[in-house]
């Protein structure tokens, strides 16, 4: 077990590295490892979460290590700190890299371009291809809500000035659950005009 839960902890730091000016040394080879580790992870979720002993042993491990890393990694707040964090490693690790500015042209474009940069197995390609494709569906739908919210408000003043204030509230809160969906990155003003991808 023991083994298991220091993978865990070079799992967890992994990601909040993956945030960091590190990752400008990142090859391709050192991406597929990477999304290799949250896959890992992914399993032992998947194996371990209906074994009530197992799970409290690394939740509690989880929490000790993400503890120390938030205090270690200034503005590191979404890592694997609960038991659950576990399924969506792969969501998290992509998410960090692509808001990491500092991310280099090669791994965007390997990321971009590679569905799949953990390897050939077709259970992980049709995970990965799942992923990318509601990935995909949600960035497209926040680009589609913005760009709604941004003709509606335009138009309103003009044609009714007390229409479509409910169809207005309902897209802001779309955008809200869409930004917290992608991991944030809103812009602060209730998800409304121009929140970042």
């Amino acid at each position: 077990m023991e083994g298991v839960l220091n993978n865990v902890r070079g799992t967890a730091e992994l990601l909040a590295v993956a945030g960091t000016d590190v990752v400008q040394r990142w090859d391709e080879h050192t991406l597929r490892r990477a999304f290799q580790w949250t896959l890992y992870c992914q399993h032992l979720h998947s194996r371990f979460h209906n074994k009530k002993t197992i799970r409290n042993t690394m939740e509690q491990h989880l929490r000790a290590t993400h503890g120390r890393l938030t205090a270690t990694f200034p503005g590191y707040t979404a890592g694997i700190g609960r038991f659950e964090d576990l399924s969506r490693c792969r969501h998290l690790l992509l998410s960090r890299l692509l808001k990491n500015p500092v991310l280099p042209r090669a791994i965007v474009e390997t990321l971009v371009a590679n569905p799949n940069p953990v390897g050939s197995d077709e259970e992980e390609e049709h995970q990965v291809d799942a992923a990318t494709g509601h990935c995909t569906q949600l960035i497209a739908c926040k680009s589609a809500c913005k760009v709604l919210l941004r003709a509606l408000r335009q138009m309103r003043p003009v044609a009714c000035p007390g229409a479509g204030a409910d169809a207005e509230v309902q897209g802001v809160m779309l955008m809200e659950r869409l930004d917290a969906v992608l991991g944030g990155g809103g812009d602060g003003d209730g998800g409304g005009g121009d929140a970042q991808c």
